[in-house]
């Protein structure tokens, strides 16, 4: 899987190697797991699904694992707690 969407992305112009590892292996920006934190970061800051949810969803043991993909940006916190918390 990782090959074809590797293979894909660059074939659409879309991929690009970051840098060279020490034994000499190419590092893509487009990658399966690239695909999988993006998924991962929009279900968490986009659509706004329940971390319990998401970290079941993409098997990860802890929630400190999945709260990783959660953005940190203070105003978007602030105007969830204004909509969503107590009053």
């Amino acid at each position: 899987l990782s090959r074809i969407v590797k293979e894909t992305a660059i074939e659409a112009g879309e991929n690009e190697v970051m840098h060279t590892d020490k034994a000499g292996r190419k590092r893509w920006l487009g990658t399966a797991h690239t695909l999988r934190h993006s998924f991962g970061s929009y279900c968490a800051n986009k659509a706004e699904i329940p971390l319990h949810i998401i970290a079941d969803r993409m098997g990860h043991k802890s929630l400190d694992t999945t709260r990783q993909y959660v953005s940190s940006d203070e105003a978007t916190a602030k105007k969830i707690m204004m909509e969503r918390g107590p009053r």
